[in-house]
């Protein structure tokens, strides 16, 4: 490939960043209105850790361990040269994750209608189990695998920008 270039990151670690349905809101059919859909970007994103009206250290503490194994476990599956293709490897790969992510929160969203998302369970949503990249599980361990493999993509592509330049 030439120099280093190309996208960093296209649903490496949050499959909505891949996708048209970015909120999961194919998942509430019944709601029309899509300000009124849960936001289920901001619930695998980042509520676990930025909440303004909980706090989740039991999850929080279960993702830790649950990350660390997997920073051991997970291999990247974008297996191209090129930083491009590779991304894009790996944004389809994650596409793998969208099913699990919709149905644990329609789970989690048992209220949610026209009238808004109602109450949001945190247990339910992140602990709600099914099949995802061929195997059960939940969406904490999906979480963090995919947090591996975002953190294991950027010390690869860190490591290519350094060593490129230093390649005659």
């Amino acid at each position: 490939m030439g120099r280093f270039s190309g996208p960093l990151c296209a649903g490496q670690h949050q499959p909505h960043h891949a996708t048209e349905d970015y909120q999961s809101h194919s998942y509430f059919p019944k709601i029309k209105d899509p300000k009124r859909v849960p936001n289920i970007h901001a619930d695998i994103e980042y509520r676990m850790v930025d909440d303004e009206f909980n706090d989740y250290p039991d999850l929080r503490e279960e993702f830790a361990a649950l990350f660390v194994q997997a920073l051991d476990e997970v291999t990247d599956p974008g297996t191209s040269p090129d930083l491009w293709t590779s991304t894009m490897q790996v944004a389809l790969f994650s596409y793998d994750a969208l099913p699990l992510i919709g149905q644990a929160a329609a789970a989690a969203y048992p209220k949610a209608s026209n009238d808004g998302p109602g109450p949001w369970n945190a247990e339910v949503f992140f602990h709600f189990k099914a099949n995802c990249f061929g195997r059960e599980m939940t969406i904490l361990e999906m979480k963090a695998r995919q947090t591996a493999l975002a953190v294991k993509r950027t010390e690869a592509i860190w490591l290519r920008a350094w060593n490129e330049p230093q390649t005659p």
